[in-house]
């Protein structure tokens, strides 16, 4: 199912909840999310039909991930073959040698991998290790993104969050793409730390870099490519 039949499908499913408040008026309702701005609070508030509800909230930062942005090719080989290549390498000597395997079941069995993942997955990688989130392509809101790269470094340890862009990424998905993400992407100028908390309310006191230094445990990489 593509990315964008999926999160429309979500997104109505969520907008319903609002009918099981007014079917159980007496149960207490308890709403969890890593990625509200502001307005998102508002509207989910209204959409359950909440009646001054007591909200908990906390800085969303994940000091050991390091975010980077980097341009890709615009035609052919050159948009996927330079980024995969590296990663296989890195894995494993033989490089492209590597055979291809289809993994179903426990993922922690796994020594080391790539997970090629659609937003279905994403949305269900629940491990502590995963030492790199790479975007191949450019996701649509910012939300969408902190909770995907919110996958890497549960252990603490750190991480990297990659993304890879190129122009065509940019126009084709002009129309549905919020201009924070596009900022994010283009920006030279300003910590993408701080853009990030900025967006989600937070100030960040000093944009702290980390090194670009990863250590490889069990899951080496979760790789999504946005069509």
């Amino acid at each position: 199912m593509p990315d964008q039949v999926l999160r429309e499908k979500l997104r109505l499913a969520y907008g319903k909840l609002g009918i099981l408040a007014n079917i159980f008026p007496h149960t207490p309702i308890v709403a969890m999310t890593a990625t509200a701005t502001y307005d998102t609070q508002c509207k989910i508030i209204e959409s359950l039909g909440m009646n001054r509800p007591q909200i908990v909230k906390t800085n969303p930062d994940r000091p050991n991930i390091y975010f980077s942005c980097k341009k890709r090719g615009n035609s052919g080989e050159e948009k996927l073959s330079p980024i995969l290549d590296n990663l296989v390498a890195e894995l494993d000597p033989p490089g492209l040698n590597t055979p291809f395997t289809l993994v179903y079941g426990t993922l922690e069995v796994v020594s080391e991998c790539l997970l090629y993942v659609s937003m279905a997955f994403g949305i269900g990688v629940d491990l502590k290790d995963i030492r790199r989130v790479i975007h191949i392509g450019v996701p649509y809101s910012m939300e969408e993104y902190f909770q995907e790269i919110g996958r890497g470094g549960r252990d603490g340890l750190p991480s990297t969050a990659t993304l890879y862009y190129n122009s065509h990424d940019l126009s084709k998905r002009r129309k549905e793409m919020s201009n924070v993400m596009r900022n994010y992407v283009t920006s030279t100028s300003v910590c993408r730390r701080e853009m990030i908390l900025k967006y989600f309310g937070y100030i960040l006191d000093g944009c702290t870099l980390l090194p670009n230094v990863v250590i490889t445990t069990k899951i080496y990489a979760i790789v999504k490519i946005v069509l």
